[in-house]
């Protein structure tokens, strides 16, 4: 589990951006699960910041929401297609390459 924080068009005000707090589970090279209790809907463009340990600077990362859940087992989250393909798939590999397992199937 990574935190995360995101945001998407919805969370803008006046040229402000708020960025929501989150959980980073189940990575993959084409996605990942946000554990977030603000949920946006199918289709929404999403841009994450994910905060990897020994670095600075969070690993940021464009997406879309792909589905969303409220199931209780798994939390209330969404599913996120990495669209910054292949420069975001391949950071996805870099950072599964340097976590490991710990976040594959994270749940």
């Amino acid at each position: 589990m990574l935190p995360v924080r995101y945001c998407t068009e919805s969370l803008e005000f006046e040229g402000d951006v708020e960025l929501v707090p989150g959980e980073a589970r189940d990575v993959s090279p084409q996605g990942l699960f946000v554990r977030s209790d603000f949920l946006e809907s199918p289709g929404t463009t999403v841009h994450l910041h994910l905060s990897l340990p020994r670095e600075a600077e969070p690993l940021r990362l464009c997406g879309h929401v792909a589905w969303v859940t409220e199931d209780p087992e798994l939390g209330p989250g969404m599913g996120i297609c990495i669209e910054d393909a292949p420069k975001g798939r391949h950071l996805i590999d870099c950072l599964l390459a340097d976590l490991g397992s710990d976040l594959i199937r994270a749940r």
